[in-house]
């Protein structure tokens, strides 16, 4: 099987008449696919919409192939860690963790960055 990809505008019928959208849309199949992938692509112009999905393509198979982190690892991996130890801490007190346990917490890993326990320093 080989890899397919290609770029088109949806088409439907309203009232007899043939609508034909005005942004392009991306449809895709790597090689270990069964299914095709049809993602929005946003754009109006042709030359855009296909530069759009060959970049998305190039993404997806660098991520089969382990080259680069999923989409999701990427995006936390930008975030800044005072913004991730908030999300944290929300995240245990909604779990019911109590506020001294939440503050500890909080507190070493802002200590100690570099992820040792504190103790063995």
């Amino acid at each position: 099987m080989t890899m397919k990809c290609f770029i088109y505008k949806q088409k439907k019928r309203k009232d007899g008449k043939l609508i034909i959208s005005r942004v392009y849309r991306g449809r895709y199949r790597l090689d270990d696919d069964t299914k095709f992938t049809d993602v929005p692509l946003d754009v109006s112009d042709k030359q855009a919409a296909r530069a759009k999905l060959e970049r998305l393509v190039r993404e997806a198979q660098q991520e089969r192939a382990g080259i680069i982190p999923a989409p999701n690892v990427r995006q936390a991996f930008s975030g800044l860690l005072p913004d991730h130890l908030k999300d944290y801490a929300a995240e245990l007190r909604r779990l019911g963790r109590d506020d001294r346990y939440v503050r500890q917490c909080v507190y070493q890993m802002e200590a100690n960055p570099g992820g040792k326990p504190v103790d063995a320093q």
